[in-house]
């Protein structure tokens, strides 16, 4: 599925080509690699918390931090004390954990989305609480920055977007302050190589229901950045790029378009489950299928157990993300 180069672990978009004025996922050139990210997401994040699960994600946190002694004291004390109500905190802490749940969502590798799963449902789950807590507040269009030192490559794919469609593929942090996303776009270097960038996020509050961000200051342990959290898998249209005090700047905005876009993929999601191609439709390797079906399997025992206990839904993949 997406790409493993070391330029696309550091890349927080994947940029989905348009076909003339899409409006619909079918007209998406690259609808294959967006389905790809919203299944996922929603398989993901509505695992079941068991002990088995929990168990692979801290060998693979252990596993990944096997040469470097300080980030294993930090993670042994994690484990020790971690609750589920905490995962925004953690999320923001000096410890490895937001780098490696980052890195490995937006390499894309299965295998390793799954470990990491227990603290991403997590993680998920209280941004949507919070979400779903502040949304009466909210001004009708909210603004956000995100600085970011773009390597070349990434620059220019970005750049070669504008009109079109991008998906987060990790949890991305922004801020409401302008000047702190400028303190993070590595302005001023020297390197040939790299761009010092911001991204413009304008998301249309009003029509924002499938994919969580929230106001994380008063959870975060770096308050001063007024940060506000943004869920994986989130679309937006890249609008525009201007360039202001050295550094490029690249309007994204989120409005009604791309709301509509994720909603259709998810209610197509859940009509296409009964389907039997649906997982050589997505996934595009043996491995992949093997996983999801898994996942899936899972789902649905969890889903006719919760049924014995007179839960209301009848669907075993009703998903309210």
């Amino acid at each position: 599925m997406p790409s493993t180069t070391e330029e696309d672990r550091d890349t927080d978009f994947t940029s989905l080509k348009l076909a003339s004025t899409a409006k619909s996922i079918e007209e998406l050139d690259d609808a294959r690699i967006f389905i790809f990210y919203q299944f996922l997401t929603e398989v993901l994040l509505h695992l079941p918390k068991t002990d088995e699960i929990k168990e692979k994600f801290i060998s693979f946190c252990r596993e990944k931090t096997n040469d470097n002694p300080t980030q294993q004291e930090i993670l042994e004390k994690f484990i020790k004390n971690y609750k589920s109500s905490e995962a925004i905190s953690e999320y923001t802490s000096t410890s490895c954990l937001h780098r490696l749940l980052n890195r490995t969502c937006r390499v894309g590798n299965i295998k390793d989305m799954f470990r990491m799963a227990f603290y991403m449902t997590d993680l998920y789950a209280q941004l949507k609480e919070l979400h779903n807590e502040q949304s009466e507040w909210y001004k009708e269009q909210i603004d956000v920055y995100r600085g970011k030192v773009m390597l070349m490559g990434e620059f220019k794919k970005l750049a070669a977007s504008i009109g079109d469609l991008v998906v987060t593929k990790s949890f991305l942090s922004t801020t409401t302050k302008r000047e702190v996303a400028a303190c993070y776009s590595g302005r001023g270097a020297l390197n040939p190589e790299i761009v010092p960038a911001i991204l413009h996020m304008k998301i249309d509050t009003r029509r924002n229901e499938t994919k969580p961000f929230a106001y994380i200051r008063y959870y975060s342990k770096v308050r001063a950045d007024d940060e506000v959290l943004i869920s994986i898998g989130t679309v937006f249209r890249v609008a525009e790029k201007n360039q202001t005090e050295g550094i490029d700047e690249f309007v994204l905005v989120r409005s009604d378009a791309e709301e509509t876009l994720e909603r259709e993929i998810k209610d197509g999601f859940h009509d296409q489950m009964r389907q039997d191609n649906v997982l050589s439709n997505v996934a595009s390797s043996a491995d992949a299928r093997e996983r999801i079906e898994e996942v899936l399997d899972t789902m649905m025992s969890s889903s006719a157990r919760a049924a014995k206990e007179n839960v209301s839904s009848n669907d075993p993949f009703s998903f309210d993300a």
